[in-house]
């Protein structure tokens, strides 16, 4: 269950357990991105492998000479594509030039 920001300005969100421990975020820094979540979400992601499982679950057909991305980065973009609040997958080119 995520917690909304209270007002004040130090601000906590508090997520769900992972391995039986809390885990909680908390913002007093300026606002740098607005997709900087996505850093603490590949790092949960890079941990539990959820990606990974799920992209082992799909078969890949395609031609192996003419692939640029594998299954597991193409399920890893969309998954933080959606996360960050870009359902559409209309953005990557221009979010490709994000720093963060």
């Amino acid at each position: 269950m995520i917690q909304k920001f209270s007002e004040n300005k130090e601000q906590t969100l508090r997520l769900f357990p992972v391995e039986h421990k809390n885990v909680e975020l908390s913002f007093t820094g300026d606002r740098i991105s607005s997709d900087c979540g996505l850093l603490l979400l590949h790092e949960v992601n890079r941990q539990i492998g959820l990606t990974e499982r799920i992209s082992n679950c799909i078969t890949d057909n395609r031609d192996q000479r003419y692939i640029d991305h594998s299954i597991e980065e193409l399920v890893s973009q969309r998954a933080y594509q959606i996360a960050a609040g870009y359902e559409d997958c209309n953005d990557s080119n221009e979010l490709r030039q994000d720093k963060i």
